[in-house]
């Protein structure tokens, strides 16, 4: 975990997400700062429509914010183009969706192949990156199977593999265990623990699963938008605050 004064991976300056529809305007989040540093497991924990979902789309470049900053490595998302926006998400920046989204007509290897394609590897290069994840994952003995023949549990680790194949310095898990048994989403747990650790990366991770809150460095709990508390680890809670909210003003 990193000491006070270096520098964040992810960091959030006032950012702020209002949706707008028919007219009016519905404040997804509230303009928040966060900062989360390399090593660091960090859980946003909140029902549906709490404002966690809304902030990891914001981590991620995704969306951009209503008002305020995000920034990958001191690098500030609004100042990228589109193109630069997505080879910055490409390379630095790995997402677990809630959906598993793999391809049904590729093999394991495959599906996690893509995403260093995507960063301009060669098929060889991509496939050999893709096959030393899986072996880091423990689940190379599935590097020939199909989607369809997959388990949950199975098809999860599959998607964590598949969004950590770059080695990102930013990890972001959006429900990683919503459709898992207890073992299987302490496994995925482990696993993202892990990666924390061995890679110095940053994960963020949304999620109502209080299974994970022992497994967390911090977990900031949001409702309606607005952040109500954070919890910090014994280990932590002697460094600087990395998150707080700005004061709500009237619309």
């Amino acid at each position: 975990m990193k000491e006070r004064g270096q520098r964040a991976v992810l960091e959030l300056r006032g950012a702020s997400r209002i949706y707008q529809a028919a007219g009016r305007g519905t404040t997804g989040l509230y303009p928040t700062d966060l900062r989360v540093y390399p090593g660091e497991v960090v859980l946003l924990l909140g029902p549906s429509g709490s404002g966690k979902t809304t902030l990891l789309t914001l981590a991620g470049g995704l969306v951009a914010p209503s008002s305020g900053s995000v920034a990958i490595d001191g690098c500030c998302l609004d100042e990228l183009s589109p193109p630069a926006l997505q080879q910055l998400r490409a390379s630095r920046i790995g997402i677990v969706f809630q959906s598993f989204n793999l391809i049904d007509a590729l093999t394991t290897l495959e599906n996690v192949a893509l995403v260093p394609r995507f960063t301009g590897l060669r098929p060889r290069e991509a496939m050999q990156k893709a096959r030393s994840v899986l072996v880091e994952i423990g689940i190379a003995h599935l590097a020939a199977q199909f989607p369809p023949e997959l388990s949950q549990g199975e098809k999860q680790r599959v998607v964590v593999a598949r969004a950590i194949a770059t080695h990102p310095g930013l990890l972001l898990a959006d429900e990683p265990t919503a459709s898992l048994d207890t073992e299987n989403g302490l496994n995925i747990t482990q696993v993202l623990r892990r990666y924390a650790k061995n890679h110095d990366a940053a994960v963020l991770v949304a999620t109502h699963d209080l299974r994970l809150i022992e497994h967390a460095d911090r977990v900031i709990h949001l409702s309606d938008g607005r952040v109500m508390e954070i919890e910090e680890s014994v280990s932590t809670k002697l460094q600087a605050p990395i998150l707080k909210q700005a004061p709500m003003t009237k619309k």
